[in-house]
C-alpha cells in the first residue's frame, strides 16, 4: 500500500527538477563563422564553416575552409552525425569583439570563440540549416553577432527566422523586436553589441520526423540599412527530454524499491 504514495511524491520531486536536469546535454557544439589562423579559438573543439565569399587568404597551405560539415561536441572533440550546411552570406571582415561580461551572449561565446570576424550582407539571404537531428529530443540555438561600429547600434539589425520546426520558444534578448514566445521571427542589434551582447535565441525546438531546421537571416536592398545583417558565430546543442529523464528516475526508484520488497 506504501508503493504509490511512494510513487507520488518521488513524481512530485521529479516534475519540478526535470528542467533542472535537461541541462545535462547530450551535446553542444560551436561554430565560428569568420575564422583566420591568428585567432585563439580552439578549431580542435569548434567548427569553422563559413559563406561561401567569406573565406579569408591568410589561411596556411592545405588548409581549407568550408561551407557546412558535421558539428562537433565541444566537451569531446568528436564529429557528430548532426550536420550544418551554410548558404548565402557575404564577405567577411575581421571585426567585432566579444560579448561584455554579464551580458547575455557572454555566457555562450566568452572563453569559447574569439568573435573577431564576422559574416556580413552581400545581396542576398544567409541561411544555416540544420540536419540529421534527432525529432526524439530538443534544441537550443543562439546566435552572436558585432560589427563593433557605435554608429551602427540603431541602424544595422540582423533578422532571423526559425523556419522547418513543429515546436520552438522565443527567447532572444531584444523583447522589443519579436511578438513573444510563439514569433518564429526576431531582430538583434548586431552593428554595435559587445557592450549589449543581445542574442537570437530559440529553445524547444522540435524538427519533426526529418530531423532537419533552418535559421534565415534575409536581406533586402530596399529597406537600406535596417536589413545589413552581420553574425559572428553560433551555438547548438541537443536537450533530452524531460520526460525521458522522469522516466529515467522513476525506473530507478522502482527498481530501488523491488530490491527493498526482496
Amino acid at each position: 500500500m506504501k508503493t504509490p504514495l511512494t510513487l507520488v511524491l518521488v513524481s512530485a520531486l521529479l516534475l519540478p527538477c526535470a528542467v533542472t536536469a535537461a541541462t545535462n546535454y547530450n551535446w553542444t557544439a560551436y561554430n565560428d563563422l569568420y575564422w583566420f589562423t591568428n585567432q585563439w579559438t580552439d578549431t580542435n573543439k569548434v567548427t569553422y564553416y563559413t559563406a561561401e565569399f567569406s573565406i579569408p587568404t591568410n589561411l596556411p597551405p592545405g588548409f581549407a575552409l568550408t561551407q557546412g560539415g558535421p558539428l562537433r561536441d565541444y566537451n569531446s572533440g568528436q564529429a557528430l552525425q548532426a550536420y550544418v550546411t551554410i548558404s548565402g552570406g557575404g564577405f567577411g571582415w575581421e571585426q567585432g569583439q566579444n560579448p561584455s561580461g554579464g551580458t547575455p551572449a557572454a555566457p555562450y561565446f566568452n572563453g569559447i570563440i574569439d568573435c573577431l570576424g564576422f559574416v556580413d550582407y552581400n545581396t542576398n539571404t544567409f541561411i544555416l540549416r540544420f540536419t540529421n537531428l534527432n525529432p526524439k529530443t530538443t534544441y537550443e540555438f543562439v546566435a552572436y553577432g558585432d560589427r563593433n561600429n557605435p554608429d551602427y547600434y540603431a541602424t544595422r539589425w540582423t533578422w532571423m527566422s526559425i523556419t522547418d520546426v513543429v515546436a520552438f520558444v522565443n527567447e532572444s534578448s531584444d523583447t522589443n523586436h519579436f511578438g513573444g514566445p510563439t514569433d518564429p521571427t526576431t531582430a538583434a542589434r548586431f552593428g554595435y553589441n559587445n557592450t549589449s551582447g543581445e542574442v537570437v535565441r530559440f529553445t524547444g525546438i522540435k524538427t519533426g520526423p526529418d530531423g532537419d531546421f533552418s535559421i534565415v537571416t534575409p536581406y533586402d536592398s530596399n529597406l537600406g540599412q535596417i536589413e545589413r545583417y552581420y553574425v559572428n558565430a553560433f551555438m547548438i546543442r541537443e536537450v533530452p527530454e524531460p520526460a525521458a529523464i522522469i522516466i529515467l528516475g522513476l525506473g530507478t526508484v522502482l527498481f530501488g524499491l523491488r530490491r527493498r520488497r526482496r
